[in-house]
C-alpha cells in the first residue's frame, strides 16, 4: 500500500511539472528593442529565413512591439545616432521571447520563455 502511494505521488507530480513544460506548442521566437541609449537607434534585423526588418528609431527610453520571427540565426545591426555601429548575431529558438537591451556602446540580450 505504501509503495502504491508513493508511485501515485510521482505520478502525479510528473504529470503536473510535463504540463507545466508544454506550454509551447513550437510557437516562433519574438524579438522586442528597447533603447536605453542616450541618443536615438536604428536598428536592421535578419533572420535565418533571410527576412529583413528596419527599425530606423528607437527614442531613447522607449521600445519596439515584439515582432515574431522563424527560429534560428537572427542577425542585427544597431546605430547609435552620432554614434558607432554594432552588429550582434544569436541563436533563436522556439517558444522563448527575446529581448535586446541597446546601451550607448554595447547590447545585452536576455531570453524568457514563453
Amino acid at each position: 500500500m505504501k509503495r502504491l502511494i508513493i508511485i501515485s505521488i510521482f505520478l502525479i507530480i510528473f504529470f503536473n511539472l510535463n504540463r507545466c513544460n508544454s506550454t509551447c506548442n513550437g510557437e516562433n521566437p519574438t524579438l522586442k528593442f528597447y533603447n536605453n541609449a542616450s541618443n536615438n537607434a536604428a536598428v536592421v534585423v535578419t533572420t535565418s529565413d533571410t527576412s529583413t526588418l528596419n527599425i530606423s528609431t528607437i527614442t531613447p527610453g522607449s521600445s519596439t512591439t515584439a515582432q515574431s520571427y522563424t527560429a534560428g540565426t537572427i542577425s542585427f545591426v544597431f546605430t547609435i545616432t552620432g554614434g558607432a555601429v554594432y552588429n550582434y548575431s544569436y541563436t533563436a529558438s522556439n517558444c522563448y521571447d527575446y529581448t535586446v537591451n541597446i546601451g550607448d556602446s554595447s547590447a545585452t540580450i536576455t531570453t524568457t520563455a514563453e
